[in-house]
């Protein structure tokens, strides 16, 4: 169950998120069928990766976010 703060938190970062991932959706450039509840989810499980990484931050947060964003395969 959330706390308070917790569900404000998620409240502000829905917020934030919002206008961007619109702007892409309309863009064609994120996935259908993605909901902005789980795109959000997915960038608090990097966060909690940088923060877990024993990379240096800059480094973790840039090879994360780039994975995230291009996927974990190499199609040939």
């Amino acid at each position: 169950m959330e706390t308070a703060s917790v569900a404000e938190a998620r409240r502000e970062l829905m917020t934030a998120c919002a206008t961007p991932a619109e702007r892409a959706a309309r863009q064609g450039r994120l996935r259908p069928g993605l909901p902005q509840e789980d795109l959000l989810v997915m960038v608090c499980g990097v966060e909690h990766a940088v923060r877990v990484s024993s990379r240096e931050r800059g480094e973790a947060t840039a090879l994360y976010v780039e994975t995230l964003l291009e996927g974990l395969l190499i199609v040939p």
